[in-house]
């Protein structure tokens, strides 16, 4: 007979990893939420989120955060939502205005940081990551996945799909390993 006392894991094991100067580590939000308004509804939305959080949408590539909540954009007209709140009380404020989904089983949230963080995601990613700045945000390919990076003060936040995150991890790994032994030779 079947468990009916299911539980979530986290999506990785193993995780913090440290390869020479940096660190990877899961940094799983408490929720995280698609929000797309509705046709003529973005407005409205802006406003009931300044209510609730006093942070309205971001422009596209960037974030706000406020804090209770993190926003950012992340396709033409949807956005993401983390923080410490309840995705279906989110979908009821905002009902007839905007759509809400819960994601927070959808990804895996990593934090990548140290001084080699820049030099990993080079070889991880084709896109300019000396190009983004503390606040943007990019919908781009991570370790052949594709996933969402997020540069932020001390490192770099890099969302994966948590059906492959695991896999994501070992790409990383291998990659901080890879940076550690060359600056190690010299």
């Amino acid at each position: 007979m079947p468990d009916p006392d299911l539980f979530a894991r986290d999506p990785v094991y193993g995780l913090p990893k440290t390869a020479g100067r940096c660190e990877l580590r899961l940094v799983q939000p408490a929720a995280i939420a698609t929000l797309a308004p509705f046709r003529g509804q973005g407005m409205a939305v802006a406003d009931v989120l300044k209510s609730l959080w006093k942070t309205g949408l971001p422009k596209t590539g960037k974030t706000r955060t406020s804090k209770a909540a993190t926003l950012f954009w992340s396709a033409p007209g949807q956005w993401l939502v983390t923080g410490d709140f309840d995705p279906a009380t989110l979908a009821q404020t905002l009902d007839g205005i905007a759509a809400v989904t819960d994601q927070s089983d959808a990804w895996a949230v990593l934090h990548l940081n140290g001084a080699d963080a820049t030099n990993i995601l080079h070889r991880l990613t084709s896109l300019d990551i000396n190009a983004l700045a503390t606040g943007d945000i990019a919908r781009t390919e991570v370790a052949r996945l594709a996933g969402i990076l997020r540069p932020l003060e001390t490192g770099f936040e890099i969302w994966l799909p948590r059906s492959a995150a695991r896999w994501g991890v070992e790409k990383i790994t291998d990659a901080m390993q890879r940076v550690a032994a060359q600056r190690a030779l010299g």
